[in-house]
């Protein structure tokens, strides 16, 4: 007889088989510019969307951040912040171009429907508070003295204000506050709905197709019920506001705009002081000095901006870098990763380990701290030493321990109590982490969690380490890319649960394209699975079980795929780089079990809604395969370069 292998079975489901049967976004946000960036932006911006999403495992950032999209003052030279024509997106030749700097119309609409196609919701910066360039004018509220507030001229033929559109206005003499020199907006005449409607148009993707909001530039400048107005007209359900201030300052302006956020500058500030200058560490949690700390869900944290980048004036967080972001990509908040950070300054893989650098940061959010992380801090008495952990975890997000040391030079040892207690009873592995000292920067050992949640934590200095549940495939399993797909895929397992996530362009035809979770068989063999959930990139996506001769893109093999709209597949073909051939059951949808038998070079498939009552599909199928097969999942998005996440469990693998 055979050894059985079941590594996450029921030996009752198996026999019953034998017998009886005749999902990501990390909720991450980028800034997708910087001060002075290149002209022709939006080219450079679209080209670099599918790397944002798939950043690491599959997951990657879920919003961007566009620059201010119409023609300024300064033409080709402006980054958007003296706004001129609000209706030229880069169509109309005016102030020295067709093209704004970041690029033209077409471009600005072509970049946002990549990112969109991805699933990544796309937020514009809007500039409500000044207007510039207008022509000279006398100006009646200022007993005819000259202002340039005359913009009945520019090419869009809309907003065509003069100067009672400004401040002081015949019905408002100032509001909240210019800037610089600017004509101040006066929002409670026509140029108030003006810029609703504009908002409006934004969102259309016949003209933009801006999706994911607004953030709302210098809101100081503005009365915060105009905001309000704005943000409910304007037809976004997200806003970020601009508010530089103390955490008082931004709980009126977010209370009286009725904002949904606020970009966190104290938490900005604090962290500066602490990563520069050696602080105290336990102020990242102090709700009198970091947002998210006191309103996490209206918190959007970021670690630099264009401005900070810029500004000498503004005290840059240049010291200890990976450690402000290892703390906003765990923490509680939204954190907003800097274009130039990720790019330009190598933070995405600084270090060189695999588990360095912002990448492996993003993928825990999303992979092990499901998003939104609700954080318990767990150790916060020793002005160098923080360490904070999810509160929940479960097999599709475990949750995670998270310990940083601001200490120049020595190693520091946190002893937690989690009350996740998914995490108890567990080895623990690091899968981020990172050390400034030298000699340090080397991936620490697992731990072990025990049966009451007390964990160790050993942080080496200047450094921080992630800990979470081990998420490699068991032994003997492995995994990878089958044929040409466009994204690179990955698996991973949780308690029995396994996530995959392909490209690819199908399986199907003379050679597929898909990743596949897998080991070796010998001889018959059975195979069983639920699958939980299936993304929908298309309505011939596929994920499933698979027996096959071999990794070639073309080899024989016997599959049972779910499909996110054309039911299920049972398919195979019967030779090395013959067709495929298939029989679909409709109407049946994940969450469904799939099963797939060998007996020789015989194969069965069924199917079954609960588990228990099988079905069979098609006739059995003759396919010369070798004895020794590969045996696993298989997905594929069916849209190559877009990657597909499946959810499956309940896998059992035996030989009879």
């Amino acid at each position: 007889m055979r050894e059985r292998r079941k590594p996450v079975a029921a030996v009752a489901l198996l026999l019953a088989f034998f017998i009886g049967a005749a999902q990501g976004g990390a909720g991450v946000m980028m800034q997708g510019f910087y001060w002075d960036c290149p002209e022709d932006w939006y080219g450079t911006m679209a080209a670099k969307a599918s790397e944002l999403r798939y950043m690491h495992g599959g997951y990657g950032i879920d919003r961007i951040w566009f620059p201010a999209p119409q023609k300024s003052h300064a033409g080709r030279h402006s980054m958007g912040y003296d706004p001129f024509d609000y209706y030229d997106l880069g169509q109309y030749h005016q102030k020295g171009s067709t093209a704004t700097r970041f690029g033209t119309q077409d471009e600005l609409k072509s970049a946002i429907a990549r990112y969109r196609s991805l699933g990544i919701a796309c937020m514009a910066d809007i500039v409500l508070n000044h207007r510039a360039g207008g022509g000279e004018e006398a100006n009646p509220n200022l007993d005819g003295a000259t202002t340039w507030t005359d913009f009945s001229g520019v090419a869009s033929g809309r907003c065509t204000w003069r100067f009672d559109q400004f401040h002081p206005s015949s019905r408002e003499q100032a509001d909240a506050g210019p800037f610089e020199g600017f004509p101040d907006v006066c929002h409670s005449g026509t140029a108030g709905p003006d810029l609703i409607q504009w908002g409006r148009w934004l969102a259309d993707p016949a003209n933009a197709g801006f999706d994911g909001g607004w953030r709302l530039d210098y809101v100081k400048g503005v009365n915060p019920p105009y905001l309000k107005e704005f943000i409910q007209g304007a037809g976004a359900a997200y806003s970020v506001l601009e508010c530089w201030g103390d955490i008082p300052f931004i709980e009126k302006y977010l209370a009286e705009s009725a904002c949904p956020a606020a970009f966190d500058f104290p938490a900005f500030y604090t962290m500066a002081q602490v990563f520069n200058h050696q602080g105290d560490i336990r102020q990242l949690v102090d709700p009198s000095k970091v947002l998210a700390a006191k309103h996490p869900a209206q918190a959007v944290t970021f670690v630099a901006n264009h401005d900070t980048d810029k500004d000498a004036h503004v005290e840059s967080i240049v010291d200890n870098t990976l450690l402000a972001y290892a703390f906003i990509l765990t923490y509680q908040g939204y954190p907003c990763i800097f274009w130039k950070d990720y790019f330009n300054y190598g933070l995405a893989e600084a270090g060189g380990k695999p588990g360095n650098g912002i990448k492996p940061l993003v993928w825990v959010r999303g992979a092990l701290g499901g998003g939104q992380p609700d954080i318990q801090l767990l150790k916060a008495d020793d002005d160098n030493l923080l360490a904070y952990g999810t509160r929940s975890g479960g097999p599709l997000a475990p949750g995670y321990l998270v310990a940083i040391n601001n200490h120049p030079h020595e190693v520091r040892h946190a002893k937690v109590f989690t009350r996740n207690r998914f995490l108890w009873n567990k080895t623990l592995a690091c899968h981020a982490w990172y050390s400034y000292a030298e000699g340090r920067n080397r991936q620490p050992e697992a731990i072990r969690c025990n049966d009451m949640g007390c964990a160790i934590l050993e942080v080496p200095p200047r450094g921080y380490v992630v800990y979470s549940v081990a998420t490699e495939l068991p032994e003997p399993w492995a995994h990878q890319d089958i044929g040409r797909t466009g994204a690179q895929g990955s698996a991973m397992q949780v308690d029995g649960v396994y996530t995959v996530t392909a490209s690819g362009a199908d399986i199907e035809g003379g050679e597929d394209a898909f990743h596949y979770a897998s080991t070796q068989v010998e001889g018959d063999a059975a195979l069983i699975a639920r699958i939980g959930r299936l993304d929908h990139t298309h309505p011939w996506a596929k994920a499933g079980i698979m027996i096959r001769d071999g990794h070639h893109a073309s080899a024989a093999n016997a599959a049972v795929l779910a499909t996110p709209a054309n039911g299920l597949c049972f398919q195979w073909r019967t030779a090395e780089g013959d067709r495929t051939h298939s029989v679909v059951v409709g109407g049946v949808e994940a969450p469904c079990w799939v099963g797939l038998k060998r007996m020789g070079n015989t194969f069965l498939a069924h199917y079954s809604q609960d588990g228990r009552k099988w079905r069979q599909i098609g006739a059995g199928q003759t396919i010369g395969m070798a004895p020794r097969a590969t045996a696993g999942l298989a997905v594929t998005s069916h849209e190559n370069g877009t990657l597909a996440t499946a959810i499956i469990d309940n896998l059992s693998l035996a030989s009879p």
